[in-house]
Formats: structure tokens, C-alpha cells, sequence
């Protein structure tokens, strides 16, 4: 049984719907995987700075000149 003019146009309209769907899908989940990598970026970076503050705090005086301290 041939399908009638109806039945394509509806069948095309359904395959667009899920395109679109398929497509707001992948933004939200690119979306997602870009604010978990941002967040993950930060999260370094802090480490990195907390270590460099860490290797500048705990310098010991002696290494000082002893005029300034």
C-alpha cells in the first residue's frame, strides 16, 4: 500500500521533530561537559597557586638577610 501525500508529510514532520530534539540533546550535553571542564580548570589553577603560596610561606627565615627581619 503507497503512502499518501499525508503520511510523508507527517513522517518528515516526526524526523525534524527528533533533529531538533537530538539536537538540543548534544548542546545541553556540550553545555554540561563545558561548565564540568571549566570548573575542573579552576580547581587546578587554584592547586597550582595554593602550591606556589605554599613553597613562598614556608620558606625558611634564615634565608632572609637578618637586617630585614
Amino acid at each position: 500500500m503507497p503512502c499518501t501525500d499525508d503520511e510523508e508529510a507527517a513522517e518528515e514532520a516526526r524526523k525534524q521533530a527528533q533533529r531538533e530534539q537530538d539536537q538540543q540533546e548534544k548542546d545541553e550535553f556540550e553545555a554540561r561537559l563545558r561548565a564540568r571542564d571549566e570548573e575542573k580548570t579552576r580547581k587546578l589553577m587554584e592547586a597550582r597557586l595554593s602550591k606556589e603560596e605554599m613553597e613562598v610561606t614556608t620558606t625558611p627565615v634564615t634565608s632572609f638577610p637578618l637586617h630585614l627581619i
